[in-house]
């Protein structure tokens, strides 16, 4: 069996504060998580570049995507 995968992923781990960003995980937190907002705008733009997957790891990644795909369309 084979599975077709996106020439583009977008991945969500500065979403959540993921721990290999360091010191700066805490800001991305602040930034994306407890501002889905800013995750939308991000969404948005990466479907603008072409991209075509995204890595979900939490609720608020899914309802930011939502967000994006209900704006775009």
């Amino acid at each position: 069996m084979s599975v077709k995968i996106p020439p583009l992923l977008m991945g969500t781990s500065p979403f959540i504060g993921a721990g290999q960003f360091g010191y700066k995980a805490l800001i991305y937190y602040r930034q994306f998580y407890e501002r889905p907002e800013n995750m939308t705008k991000l969404f948005l733009k990466s479907f603008e570049l072409g991209v075509k997957a995204v890595q979900l790891l939490a609720i608020r990644t899914v309802e930011a995507l939502a967000e994006a795909i209900r704006i775009s369309g």
